[in-house]
C-alpha cells in the first residue's frame, strides 16, 4: 500500500465538570498533515506531532506531543472505536488517561501533488528535530 497525505484539524475539548459551558469545546485547535502508511499515522500540526495506529481499520490510537517551547512537551494518547475507519472523515477520540479530555480529528483532504508530498515528508522532519525524536 502506498502512503496517503491528509490535511487535518485536531480540536481538543477538557470539560471541566464544575464549570460546563454549552460552546465550551476549544482549548487546542491545530491544522497540519498525516501520513498514513499502512496501519501508522505519523503527522504534525504546526510544531506538535502526531502519531498512530489503526487497527483492523475499527479503531484508531493516536498520541499527540504538543510542542511547549522552554517547558516539557505535554502528551495526549487518544483512542476511537468505530465500526470502520475511512478516509477523509472526522473521528471522536477519548483521552485515555483523562475521560475529561476529547477531540475530534478530521481528515479533511486527501494530498496528491507530489511536490507538496515531498515538502509534508521535510516539514515532519523538522518537527520530529524540535522534540529530539529519532527519525
Amino acid at each position: 500500500m502506498k502512503k496517503l497525505y491528509y490535511k487535518i484539524e485536531l480540536r481538543i475539548k477538557r470539560i471541566d465538570v464544575c464549570n460546563v459551558k454549552e460552546n465550551d469545546w476549544t482549548s487546542y485547535v491545530s491544522d497540519g498533515y498525516a501520513i498514513i502508511d499502512g496501519n501508522t499515522i505519523k503527522g504534525f500540526l504546526t510544531n506538535d506531532l502526531i502519531e498512530g495506529i489503526i487497527s483492523n481499520y475499527e479503531s484508531m490510537h493516536i498520541q499527540l506531543i504538543e510542542y511547549k517551547e522552554n517547558e516539557k512537551d505535554n502528551f495526549f494518547t487518544f483512542s476511537n472505536f468505530s465500526r470502520l475507519i475511512e478516509f477523509p472523515n472526522e473521528y471522536y477520540l477519548e483521552e485515555d488517561q483523562n475521560k475529561n479530555i476529547s477531540a475530534i480529528i478530521c481528515f479533511i483532504k486527501k494530498e496528491e501533488n507530489v511536490l507538496r508530498q515531498k515538502r509534508i515528508e521535510e516539514i515532519l522532519k523538522s518537527v520530529k528535530a524540535l522534540h529530539q525524536i529519532i527519525p
